[in-house]
């Protein structure tokens, strides 16, 4: 994906809404070579919203349903309004991998410590000694209103099962809340996710339990 990981790119940051649906669609064509592959779209934060635009875009044919984890239109547009001020008084450098790793637990911005060890070093690059972020999320700020205004009616009107996931009931009323957890609910709390995103697949008919 655009700004993940060894992934490089002419523009890095172009990570518009038509930009990175049109990157999602290309690599769900390359992974399926073309074939008619039923597709359940999963997405968390942005990405979530990027799933909702993609399923809504009736690109790919074979959606089958859609998951969005802690990400609605209301407090996505209202949280905005602070981005900058977050983006500011976070550290813009850190020694090491394990430096990076400890202040994204430090700050609350996981709770999962293990699960921060895999996800924090690919958002993060070497420069020089010490390691900067993988994206300089200011530089983006023409796309942020674009990621989430109008998301709701979007994640609505997507004709296939929906299920959105929560970390707290101040998000909004919904089917589902996992509790005690931070935004960053995958690595929180993988397992009540991933139990719940099987439950949703095995009611919905995507797929069978496994014969063990």
């Amino acid at each position: 994906m655009r700004g993940h990981g060894d992934t490089s790119t002419t523009d890095e940051q172009d990570l518009s809404t038509e930009r990175q649906t049109e990157d999602i669609v290309e690599i769900h064509k390359n992974i399926c070579a073309g074939e008619a592959t039923p597709t359940f779209i999963i997405g968390h934060s942005m990405g979530g919203a990027l799933a909702v635009h993609v399923a809504a875009s009736g690109r790919l044919k074979t959606v089958i349903g859609i998951a969005v984890i802690d990400v609605v239109e209301g407090t996505a547009m209202e949280a905005l309004t602070t981005m900058k001020h977050f983006l500011k008084s976070r550290p813009q450098k850190f020694g090491s991998v394990g430096a990076a790793v400890e202040w994204c637990c430090k700050s609350g911005t996981a709770k999962n410590s293990r699960a921060a060890r895999v996800s924090m070093p690919a958002q993060i690059k070497k420069t020089g000694d010490l390691y900067t972020w993988r994206i300089d999320l200011s530089k983006t700020e023409p796309h942020w209103v674009g990621w989430f205004k109008g998301l709701s009616k979007l994640f609505l009107g997507c004709r296939v099962p929906k299920l959105l996931v929560l970390a707290g009931i101040d998000r909004l009323d919904t089917d589902l809340i996992v509790h005690l957890i931070c935004h960053a609910v995958q690595e929180d709390s993988p397992e009540d996710l991933a139990d719940t995103l099987a439950g949703f697949a095995f009611r919905n008919r995507f797929c069978r339990p496994a014969d063990f």
